[in-house]
């Protein structure tokens, strides 16, 4: 296990080495154990407030309410009356 172990820092080490010189940082020698940790500008971290959550709601479009009114439109002649000339 510990092998694996050693193995595995190993490989985080690399990976955090290749991804800090990717954005020109230095690499590290030894990994810590807070490097570890997500860098702040991976992390996503989910809005809790309504107003948020609402305003994205309203931006998305809503494909099955636009469906409904092409349908709307396209079904219109259908439903209209007839008129005669010179009757309203």
């Amino acid at each position: 296990r510990k092998k694996e172990r050693e193995e595995q820092k190993a490989l985080q080490l690399a990976m955090e080495n290749r991804r800090r010189v990717a954005k020109g940082e230095k690499p590290l020698d030894v990994l810590k154990d807070d490097a570890l940790d997500a860098p702040e500008d991976l992390l996503v971290s989910p809005s809790t407030d309504p107003e948020d959550k609402e305003k994205e709601k309203e931006e998305r479009p809503d494909p099955l309410l636009n469906e409904a009114g092409h349908i709307l439109v396209d079904a219109i002649p259908a439903f209209q009356q007839e008129q005669l000339a010179g009757q309203p």
